[in-house]
């Protein structure tokens, strides 16, 4: 039977290991040192409105779960001034570990999608998001891995007065990844949070979402969800902490898991920090979906291959809630195997 495991007491969800993380360590370890062939990123405008910027290595401040490795390029701020925003991603293709650093700014209201394409390199990859006070946009990010691929990267958004953001971030994963997300807001803002987990192939994955709320009047939504099969195992935490100042906000957590054989395994442990009486709404939960014989059936019964039948299950899992353009843009990207 696939397996869905609670936090029990004594286990902290921010120090227990579920996963053996030695293979990111040996890729960190070796990036520093140049024990092993490292490249830059390349990034290309495939949108007619991108302004993009080389950066010195010091653009790259802020991270807290990778390090800062210097290349030759590899750092680049990305300029949206509203509208339809596209950027792709790509690998140098000269060396065994890949990495980027990307600040992308957000300046008018608008849709900015960031692809980063499958490829056989590890790779280590920070993103930092920052909206101006009073836009609201919204931001696909498509991160897609190789099968032996070992992935570590950092999202950071910061958001200015009043300003709104939707990130959605799809994670097609390879052998191992590792994800840390962390927002912070300004008052009045406003921000939605969708992470999606793609595991096919025996991946092991660790994703972690912080939302910090220091301010009053803003709302925090975050829900993390994966697609797990084929003996994978992923940990999910999420964790928000409202202070003293977080008057009249909200906050609400949820982890998912659609497990699609007995062999899968998720992890998964929302947590909030309260530190107001004044707090509008704070809940969270994890909920666990198997992808059992009878939802298959009832599904097959009306047309559809059993093929069919269960990427429909899974294109509905990954997708609800999401805009229809977020929606067709993830459809489009998720693998089946």
């Amino acid at each position: 039977m696939a397996k869905t495991v609670a936090r029990g007491a004594g286990d902290s969800p921010t120090i227990k290991k579920y996963i053996d993380k030695s293979p990111l360590e040996e890729l960190v370890r070796r990036a520093l040192n140049r024990e092993a062939p490292v490249a830059n990123i390349l990034i290309k405008a495939l949108s007619p409105n991108a302004f993009i910027d080389s950066l010195s290595p010091s653009g790259s401040i802020g991270f807290k779960s990778i390090p800062v490795i210097t290349v030759s390029q590899g750092f680049y701020r990305v300029r949206s001034t509203g509208g339809v925003f596209d950027v792709g991603v790509e690998d140098s293709g000269d060396g065994v570990i890949a990495v980027g650093y990307i600040e992308l700014i957000l300046e008018g209201s608008g849709l900015t999608i960031l692809r980063i394409p499958e490829n056989p390199v590890h790779r280590i990859m920070g993103i930092k998001v920052t909206v101006v006070k009073g836009v609201d946009h919204e931001v696909l990010l498509i991160h897609k891995s190789g099968k032996r691929a070992v992935d570590l990267s950092e999202i950071i958004v910061e958001q200015g007065d009043a300003s709104r953001l939707a990130l959605v971030a799809l994670f097609n994963t390879g052998s191992i990844l590792q994800a840390r997300v962390e927002s912070i807001q300004g008052a009045g803002s406003s921000i939605e949070k969708t992470i999606l987990v793609n595991s096919t192939q025996g991946s092991r994955v660790e994703v972690e979402d912080y939302s910090y709320i220091d301010n009053p009047s803003v709302s925090a939504e975050s829900y993390i969800r994966s697609r797990l099969e084929g003996g994978s195992i992923a940990v999910l935490r999420g964790r928000g902490m409202a202070s003293r100042r977080a008057s009249g906000s909200r906050i609400v957590y949820g982890i998912e898991s659609l497990i699609n054989d007995a062999e899968s395994t998720a992890f998964m442990h929302p947590f909030l920090d309260i530190h107001s009486n004044n707090i509008v709404e704070a809940r969270h939960y994890a909920r666990n979906y198997l992808l059992t014989m009878d939802k298959l059936f009832y599904i097959e019964t009306r047309g559809l291959k059993p093929d069919e039948a269960a990427m429909l299950l899974v294109h509905g899992f990954l997708t609800r809630g999401l805009s229809r353009a977020a929606r067709e843009i993830i459809l489009s990207n998720i693998s089946s195997s």
